[in-house]
């Protein structure tokens, strides 16, 4: 009989880092843990990030992240464009990655065949899983680490979705995109080499009935209680990303010699004008002689030849658990990683949301005190002068902030929980496999 810890996992996920992270941390958990035998399935930009972390890696190629690099990709997430316009926009960016679509789930059937996995967790951006779940029953989970996905709430419409009308109209939003889902995944196994035997009803019910982990603190987003036993709010993973960075000097110099400093980032977002958006917050900063930190990560905020030294300090790349616990607090896009730990370190917090779940992280930040709400990045003015100065000023932010901490630290487990529910699923589900 196997032993649990010798069962093989393959991690599917696609997207940007944030959506990347909470796969790589899950992997670094069940390693932790005893399980030696697991592997990424991912864009190629995250390959460096599977061997730190000792996975080997089956690569989906570079096509995907380089979609955000185009003309296009930025203008979805930051040009100032209608809510017409951009799903106009959408629509041509997703007629023209058909044939990525069709490269990634040859993949993906390529990668499972290779390994034979005992157990795929996987995005739900990924589309093969869902399909070879049908013919290998209950050896998929889903995970996610953002809310508002396959699984209805009440409280918000499903992602993508700018308003609410009430209740019943958000969770009919669920059957909607669920739907879209199911027929996506049919259309794409058919154009396959060679396609998978599956019905309409059957990937229906897989989408539906499969396990969700949702790697969501429930201090900044409470269980739905209509959710069933199968729906896991776990709270956001984080893994170590220190040990593989040192940091440099004259940043230790500059966080030693001011006493309160903010970390401006845009993360893996982009937009057409990356100079103007950062020429604007930075004087607004610089007005009110507000030391930043500044993480020009993607290139959605660039370094500037004007920029006051003692005032500002730019990074390309920092770890965040490195960081914040060192901030007074974060502005920011509203990625999910980013927000979890701005509320795990105690930083008061605003965002500049760009696209999708950006704008929900933006009411739950502001709802919850940890700041005021902040303006989409396409619409950025001046204005947003008087937030930066209430973010900075107000005592209220910070005091709910730390209290969003403490709760988070004493609801949390460090991960326990995922890997026990990981390996419950195992024993569950999988002949011949026994607790370790």
């Amino acid at each position: 009989m196997q032993n649990i810890k010798q069962a093989k996992i393959l991690l599917i996920a696609i997207g940007s880092r944030g959506d990347i992270e909470p796969f790589l941390a899950v992997g670094a958990l069940l390693k932790q843990s005893g399980f030696d035998n697991l592997r990424c399935c991912f864009p190629e930009q995250f390959a460096h990030l599977a061997e730190e972390e000792g996975f080997p890696f089956y690569s989906l190629g570079t096509k995907f992240l380089e979609l955000l690099e185009t003309s296009d990709g930025k203008d979805i997430m930051g040009g100032d464009l209608s809510r017409i316009a951009k799903l106009k926009l959408y629509w041509k960016l997703y007629q023209g990655t058909k044939e990525l679509h069709d490269t990634h789930m040859q993949i993906e059937q390529d990668a499972i065949e290779d390994f034979n996995p005992d157990l795929i967790i996987y995005h739900v951006k990924s589309i093969y899983p869902t399909a070879w779940e049908v013919l290998n029953p209950r050896k998929t989970l889903m995970l996610s680490p953002v809310p508002c996905i396959v699984k209805p709430t009440s409280s918000y419409p499903t992602l993508g979705i700018p308003f609410t009308l009430g209740e019943r109209f958000n969770r009919w939003t669920y059957k909607l995109t669920g739907a879209a889902i199911v027929k996506t995944v049919l259309t794409y196994n058919k154009r396959m080499v060679k396609p998978l035997e599956v019905t309409k009803k059957a990937v229906k019910r897989v989408y539906s009935e499969t396990p969700m982990i949702f790697t969501i603190s429930p201090s900044l987003f409470p269980r739905d209680e209509r959710w069933g036993p199968e729906t896991h709010l776990v709270g956001y993973q984080e893994r170590n990303k220190t040990q593989h960075w040192d940091p440099p000097q004259d940043f230790v110099d500059f966080l030693q010699r001011n006493a309160k400093v903010m970390l401006l980032t845009f993360g893996s977002m982009n937009n057409p004008d990356p100079e103007g958006k950062t020429r604007l917050l930075t004087d607004l900063l610089a007005k009110h002689r507000i030391p930043t930190v500044i993480n020009t990560a993607a290139g959605g905020l660039v370094n500037l030849s004007t920029l006051d030294p003692e005032l500002f300090h730019i990074v390309e790349r920092v770890p965040y658990d490195w960081l914040l616990p060192q901030v007074y607090g974060v502005i920011h896009h509203g990625g999910s990683g980013t927000t979890h730990l701005a509320a795990k370190y105690g930083c008061v917090s605003m965002i500049i949301p760009h696209i999708v779940d950006q704008f929900l992280w933006n009411k739950i930040v502001a709802n919850s005190g940890m700041g005021p709400s902040g303006i989409g990045v396409s619409k950025l003015k001046p204005s947003i002068e008087d937030s930066i100065v209430d973010l900075y000023q107000n005592p209220k932010y910070k005091t709910a902030a730390l209290n969003i901490s403490a709760e988070m630290l004493r609801q949390e487990d460090n991960g326990k929980s995922v890997v026990t529910l990981i390996s419950n699923h195992l024993i569950k589900n999988l002949r011949g496999i026994s607790p370790a």
